[in-house]
């Protein structure tokens, strides 16, 4: 008896007086190579798993958040976006920019000028 698993080709032959007897026995011996087939395999493409404890403690500490602020999303271009920041006393603000109807992220940088995030796509 011979059987195709994927790239795996099994054989197995067995004699007895009976047909059907000798056909369980070769069955026997074929699910035999079958299980190791897969013990083998199982063990050669398993993956380790790793702890999310673990995870962050190679990470470093967890992050934590001391704040956080639901803002209502108005359309505004980047001056609008800049005032708004100012006024507000932030180092950025998330706005979504008028004519592209799209989010954008103005920040202040340390030589006191501005920049802007723009999102594209790759």
């Amino acid at each position: 008896m011979v059987v195709h698993a994927g790239h795996q080709t099994m054989k197995a032959a067995a004699s007895t007086d009976e047909m059907f007897s000798a056909i369980d026995k070769a069955m026997d011996k074929i699910e035999i190579q079958v299980k190791k087939y897969k013990e083998r395999f199982t063990d050669h493409h398993a993956t380790e798993s790793v702890d999310l404890g673990e995870m962050t403690t190679l990470m470093g500490p967890e992050i934590k958040f001391s704040v956080v602020k639901d803002v209502p999303l108005k359309p505004m271009n980047k001056e609008e976006a800049v005032i708004e920041m100012e006024k507000l006393g932030f180092n950025f603000w998330l706005y979504m920019e008028k004519g592209s109807r799209q989010l954008q992220v103005v920040f202040k940088r340390l030589d006191s000028t501005y920049g802007l995030l723009q999102p594209v796509k790759k």
